[in-house]
C-alpha cells in the first residue's frame, strides 16, 4: 500500500470526521434548545422576555431586577 495508500486511509477518516460535525452542527443549529445554547440576550433582556410571557410575577420581576443592578 506505501504511503499513498496510507494518506487516502486518513483521509477518509477526516471526510468521516468532518461529516460527523456538520450534522451535529445542523441538529444543534436546528433543534428547540438553540436559543438557550447560543444566546446572545442580557440578563436583563432574558427577564424581560419572561416577565412579558407570563413565565414569573411583577413581584419576582421587580426582585429579580434588584439583584441584576
Amino acid at each position: 500500500m506505501g504511503y499513498y495508500g496510507y494518506g487516502m486511509h486518513m483521509l477518509g477518516w477526516f471526510a468521516i470526521i468532518l461529516s460527523v460535525a456538520f450534522i451535529v452542527a445542523l441538529f444543534l443549529a436546528f433543534s428547540g434548545n438553540h436559543n438557550r445554547v447560543f444566546s446572545h440576550e442580557t440578563p436583563l433582556q432574558i427577564l424581560k422576555r419572561r416577565f412579558a410571557s407570563g413565565e414569573i410575577s411583577k413581584e419576582q420581576f421587580e426582585e429579580m431586577k434588584k439583584m441584576l443592578s
